[in-house]
């Protein structure tokens, strides 16, 4: 794929991912669910890559969507692209678990980042939409 394709998918999935936040603002629990499955593998690859351990990492990914569902009125396209503003959500909530001492850092020894594979079998990537609408 060129570099003019690659810009126009990624063009085109910040212009979903807006519409989709634009409708969770509004309580739509579907287009809630949809944003998450479609975000849910790079927020929780960003945050398991800042904590370094999947639990927490976890934890932090349901903290950030959950923040998403309460807070998606508050995104405001002209600060940002969608993606920005969710990977910075995550780093946020990421670094404050670091800050807290919930979570500790694996040592570079035995540190190891996980492959798209292995977060995709993640047991957030395998959570169903009902179970995160409900998280009101």
């Amino acid at each position: 794929m060129g570099p003019l394709l690659v810009q126009a998918k990624i063009r085109g999935e910040g212009q979903e991912w807006a519409r989709l936040i634009a409708r969770t603002a509004q309580g739509d629990q579907a287009a809630f669910g949809t944003m998450y499955d479609k975000t849910s593998v790079r927020i929780y690859d960003l945050i398991l890559r800042i904590l370094g351990d999947r639990a927490s990492a976890e934890e932090v990914t349901i903290d950030v969507f959950t923040q998403v569902w309460r807070d998606a009125r508050r995104y405001n396209a002209d600060r940002g692209s969608p993606a920005s503003w969710l990977l910075t959500l995550a780093r946020s909530r990421a670094v404050d678990r670091l800050r807290a001492g919930k979570a500790e850092r694996p040592s570079k020894q035995r540190r190891r980042y996980p492959t798209r594979a292995r977060t995709r079998n993640s047991p957030v990537s395998g959570m169903s939409n009902s179970v995160l609408c409900t998280m009101r």
